[in-house]
């Protein structure tokens, strides 16, 4: 996937990311959250099941999004890591910061309005 997918499930946006996520096109992923954010989408879970890599500029990214989403009363999860990502998250010690799921329909619930 070279692009950024996004979805909904009710009053969830579901945002799955390209294969690599780096310098290259980081921007672009940013540039589409902002759109999201400014839709007034308040919920997200980023599936990815997709990314095989993820470097510094991606996890800048997510960090910011949740961010903002906490200072609306929002809520993000992510799912589907593959362990190579996941250890990428382990090191910078993003795994406390971020809900991570193992699937998508764990993370959906996960953020789902109660």
């Amino acid at each position: 996937m070279t692009e950024v997918e996004i979805s909904r499930e009710g009053e969830i946006a579901i945002v799955r990311t390209m294969q690599r996520v780096d310098t290259s096109n980081a921007d672009l992923l940013e540039a589409e959250l902002i759109k999201l954010l400014g839709t007034g989408a308040r919920l997200l879970v980023f599936d990815l099941s997709g990314t095989k890599y993820i470097a510094s500029s991606g996890l800048r990214i997510l960090l910011s999004t949740a961010k903002k989403l906490a200072n609306s009363g929002g809520k993000m999860a992510l799912s589907g890591l593959n362990p190579q990502v996941r250890e990428v998250f382990t090191i910078a010690g993003f795994d406390r910061i971020f809900k991570i799921y193992p699937s998508l329909e764990e993370a959906v619930k996960g953020v789902s309005p109660k």
